[in-house]
Protein backbone atom coordinates (compact mmCIF):
# COMPACT_ATOMS: atom_id res chain seq x y z
CA UNK A 1 0.00 0.00 0.00
CA UNK A 2 0.98 3.57 -0.66
CA UNK A 3 2.50 5.73 2.46
CA UNK A 4 0.15 8.59 1.90
CA UNK A 5 0.39 10.71 4.57
CA UNK A 6 -2.89 9.78 6.76
CA UNK A 7 -3.72 12.85 9.06
CA UNK A 8 -3.96 11.50 13.11
CA UNK A 9 -7.68 11.46 14.23
CA UNK A 10 -6.67 10.44 17.66
CA UNK A 11 -3.91 9.53 20.00
CA UNK A 12 -4.14 6.56 22.19
CA UNK A 13 -2.57 6.17 25.78
CA UNK A 14 -2.10 3.14 28.07
CA UNK A 15 -4.03 2.73 31.22
CA UNK A 16 -0.55 4.89 33.06
CA UNK A 17 -1.08 7.62 30.88
CA UNK A 18 1.56 7.29 28.71
CA UNK A 19 0.65 8.08 24.75
CA UNK A 20 1.75 4.85 22.68
CA UNK A 21 0.35 5.01 19.19
CA UNK A 22 -1.26 7.40 16.93
CA UNK A 23 -4.81 6.60 14.96
CA UNK A 24 -4.46 7.43 11.66
CA UNK A 25 -8.04 8.33 9.58
CA UNK A 26 -7.12 5.01 6.85
CA UNK A 27 -8.16 2.85 10.55
CA UNK A 28 -3.86 2.42 11.11
CA UNK A 29 -2.93 2.35 14.79
CA UNK A 30 0.66 2.86 14.46
CA UNK A 31 3.56 3.83 17.06
CA UNK A 32 5.26 7.26 17.76
CA UNK A 33 8.20 5.67 15.90
CA UNK A 34 6.36 4.95 12.89
CA UNK A 35 5.84 1.12 13.03
CA UNK A 36 2.49 -0.34 12.03
CA UNK A 37 0.58 -2.00 14.87
CA UNK A 38 -2.75 -2.64 13.80
CA UNK A 39 -6.07 -1.58 12.55
CA UNK A 40 -9.73 -1.41 12.41
CA UNK A 41 -12.90 -2.54 10.94
CA UNK A 42 -15.56 -0.47 11.73
CA UNK A 43 -14.73 -0.59 16.01
CA UNK A 44 -12.86 -3.71 15.92
CA UNK A 45 -9.27 -3.90 16.37
CA UNK A 46 -6.84 -6.07 14.57
CA UNK A 47 -3.37 -6.90 14.93
CA UNK A 48 -1.49 -7.78 11.33
CA UNK A 49 -1.83 -11.11 11.79
CA UNK A 50 -4.97 -11.22 11.56
CA UNK A 51 -5.98 -11.74 15.39
CA UNK A 52 -8.64 -10.05 16.64
CA UNK A 53 -7.55 -7.97 20.05
CA UNK A 54 -10.31 -6.20 20.45
CA UNK A 55 -12.62 -2.75 20.22
CA UNK A 56 -12.33 0.76 19.82
CA UNK A 57 -15.62 2.72 20.53
CA UNK A 58 -16.40 5.83 22.21
CA UNK A 59 -13.03 6.72 22.92
CA UNK A 60 -12.09 3.77 24.57
CA UNK A 61 -10.06 0.17 23.68
CA UNK A 62 -11.23 -2.68 25.61
CA UNK A 63 -9.88 -6.09 25.12
CA UNK A 64 -11.85 -9.26 24.95
CA UNK A 65 -12.62 -9.26 29.01
CA UNK A 66 -14.21 -5.98 28.63
CA UNK A 67 -11.20 -4.58 30.58
CA UNK A 68 -10.10 -1.23 29.36
CA UNK A 69 -6.60 -1.06 27.98
CA UNK A 70 -6.61 2.01 25.99
CA UNK A 71 -8.03 5.39 26.03
CA UNK A 72 -7.84 8.64 23.76
CA UNK A 73 -8.27 12.17 23.59
CA UNK A 74 -12.04 12.47 23.58
CA UNK A 75 -13.84 9.83 25.77
CA UNK A 76 -17.56 9.82 25.50
CA UNK A 77 -18.21 6.20 26.96
CA UNK A 78 -19.17 7.16 30.69
CA UNK A 79 -19.05 3.46 31.75
CA UNK A 80 -14.90 2.97 32.17
CA UNK A 81 -12.26 2.85 35.04
CA UNK A 82 -10.51 6.15 36.62
CA UNK A 83 -8.67 7.29 33.50
CA UNK A 84 -4.58 9.02 34.59
CA UNK A 85 -3.37 11.87 34.06
CA UNK A 86 -1.89 11.92 29.83
CA UNK A 87 1.69 12.08 29.39
CA UNK A 88 3.14 14.20 27.03
CA UNK A 89 3.41 12.99 23.25
CA UNK A 90 7.02 12.37 21.95
CA UNK A 91 8.22 13.43 18.44
CA UNK A 92 5.95 11.25 15.70
CA UNK A 93 8.71 9.56 13.60
CA UNK A 94 8.39 8.59 9.91
CA UNK A 95 5.40 6.46 9.44
CA UNK A 96 5.84 3.04 7.55
CA UNK A 97 4.78 1.75 4.52
CA UNK A 98 1.70 -0.45 5.40
CA UNK A 99 1.97 -4.23 5.39
CA UNK A 100 -0.53 -6.20 3.04
CA UNK A 101 -3.60 -6.50 5.77
CA UNK A 102 -4.66 -10.08 6.36
CA UNK A 103 -7.86 -12.34 5.90
CA UNK A 104 -9.56 -11.36 8.74
CA UNK A 105 -11.88 -13.94 11.22
CA UNK A 106 -15.62 -12.75 12.70
CA UNK A 107 -15.80 -10.59 14.78
CA UNK A 108 -15.99 -12.19 18.54
CA UNK A 109 -18.91 -11.68 21.07
CA UNK A 110 -18.18 -8.69 23.16
CA UNK A 111 -18.09 -9.27 26.74
CA UNK A 112 -20.65 -8.24 29.15
CA UNK A 113 -18.41 -5.55 30.87
CA UNK A 114 -18.18 -3.73 27.76
CA UNK A 115 -21.54 -3.21 27.92
CA UNK A 116 -21.33 -1.86 31.59
CA UNK A 117 -22.67 -4.93 33.17
CA UNK A 118 -20.93 -5.62 36.37
CA UNK A 119 -20.69 -9.60 37.26
CA UNK A 120 -21.51 -11.19 40.61
CA UNK A 121 -20.15 -14.98 41.07
CA UNK A 122 -20.79 -17.60 43.91
CA UNK A 123 -19.40 -20.72 45.00
CA UNK A 124 -20.49 -23.77 43.76
CA UNK A 125 -19.84 -27.47 44.06
CA UNK A 126 -19.14 -30.66 41.40
CA UNK A 127 -21.68 -33.31 41.82
CA UNK A 128 -20.75 -37.26 41.11
CA UNK A 129 -20.58 -36.56 37.67
CA UNK A 130 -18.01 -33.23 38.29
CA UNK A 131 -21.03 -31.02 36.97
CA UNK A 132 -21.18 -27.44 39.28
CA UNK A 133 -23.99 -27.32 41.39
CA UNK A 134 -25.46 -23.91 42.39
CA UNK A 135 -28.38 -21.39 41.71
CA UNK A 136 -28.49 -17.67 42.62
CA UNK A 137 -32.01 -16.99 44.01
CA UNK A 138 -30.46 -15.78 47.35
CA UNK A 139 -27.86 -14.22 45.67
CA UNK A 140 -30.54 -12.19 43.31
CA UNK A 141 -32.63 -11.25 46.39
CA UNK A 142 -29.65 -10.71 48.71
CA UNK A 143 -28.11 -8.41 46.20
CA UNK A 144 -31.30 -6.43 44.94
CA UNK A 145 -32.40 -6.08 48.52
CA UNK A 146 -29.94 -4.88 50.36
CA UNK A 147 -26.24 -4.96 48.74
CA UNK A 148 -27.03 -2.90 45.88
CA UNK A 149 -30.44 -1.84 46.64
CA UNK A 150 -29.18 2.12 47.14
CA UNK A 151 -26.89 1.60 43.90
CA UNK A 152 -29.54 1.30 41.16
CA UNK A 153 -32.94 3.22 40.29
CA UNK A 154 -34.97 0.23 39.00
CA UNK A 155 -34.87 -3.25 38.50
CA UNK A 156 -34.72 -5.52 35.00
CA UNK A 157 -35.11 -9.07 36.45
CA UNK A 158 -34.48 -12.11 33.55
CA UNK A 159 -36.55 -15.01 35.51
CA UNK A 160 -40.39 -16.19 35.69
CA UNK A 161 -39.80 -18.13 38.26
CA UNK A 162 -42.50 -17.31 41.36
CA UNK A 163 -40.34 -17.80 44.05
CA UNK A 164 -39.09 -14.17 43.47
CA UNK A 165 -42.63 -12.94 44.00
CA UNK A 166 -41.22 -11.79 47.38
CA UNK A 167 -38.85 -9.41 45.88
CA UNK A 168 -41.23 -7.83 43.09
CA UNK A 169 -43.67 -6.99 45.39
CA UNK A 170 -40.73 -5.84 47.49
CA UNK A 171 -39.56 -3.74 44.32
CA UNK A 172 -42.79 -2.22 43.23
CA UNK A 173 -43.66 -1.27 46.39
CA UNK A 174 -40.44 0.76 46.43
CA UNK A 175 -40.71 2.03 43.24
CA UNK A 176 -37.92 0.24 41.95
CA UNK A 177 -39.30 -2.60 39.66
CA UNK A 178 -39.14 -1.68 36.08
CA UNK A 179 -39.09 -5.21 33.73
CA UNK A 180 -39.82 -8.86 34.36
CA UNK A 181 -38.16 -10.65 31.42
CA UNK A 182 -39.48 -14.13 31.17
CA UNK A 183 -37.55 -16.39 29.04
CA UNK A 184 -40.92 -18.61 28.00
CA UNK A 185 -43.83 -19.45 28.48
CA UNK A 186 -43.10 -22.50 30.47
CA UNK A 187 -40.36 -20.80 32.91
CA UNK A 188 -43.55 -18.19 33.56
CA UNK A 189 -45.10 -19.07 37.15
CA UNK A 190 -49.17 -17.97 37.92
CA UNK A 191 -47.83 -16.53 40.82
CA UNK A 192 -46.68 -13.70 39.35
CA UNK A 193 -50.13 -12.78 37.60
CA UNK A 194 -50.24 -10.06 39.93
CA UNK A 195 -47.08 -8.43 37.79
CA UNK A 196 -48.78 -8.47 34.53
CA UNK A 197 -47.89 -4.80 33.94
CA UNK A 198 -44.14 -5.23 33.84
CA UNK A 199 -43.88 -8.32 31.95
CA UNK A 200 -41.93 -8.71 28.54
CA UNK A 201 -42.01 -12.47 26.90
CA UNK A 202 -38.59 -12.65 25.56
CA UNK A 203 -40.01 -15.55 22.82
CA UNK A 204 -42.02 -12.50 21.46
CA UNK A 205 -39.36 -10.20 21.42
CA UNK A 206 -36.40 -12.32 20.34
CA UNK A 207 -35.85 -11.11 16.91
CA UNK A 208 -35.09 -7.38 18.33
CA UNK A 209 -31.93 -9.13 20.49
CA UNK A 210 -30.70 -11.90 18.57
CA UNK A 211 -27.68 -11.55 16.72
CA UNK A 212 -28.34 -10.99 12.78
Amino acid sequence: MSNISMEEIDVIYDRYGKPVFRLLSDGRLVMFSGINSGFLVGDNLYDYRGRHVGWYSEGLIRDHHGHVVGFGENVTDYIHPFLPFKQYKPFSGYVQYEPFRPFLPFEPFRPFKSYGYILVFKPTVRDNQGKSKGNVDAELVLHAAAVEFSKYDRAVIVSGDGDFYCLYEFLEKNKKLFKIIIPNRKSESSLLSKFQQYKIFLIRDREKVERK
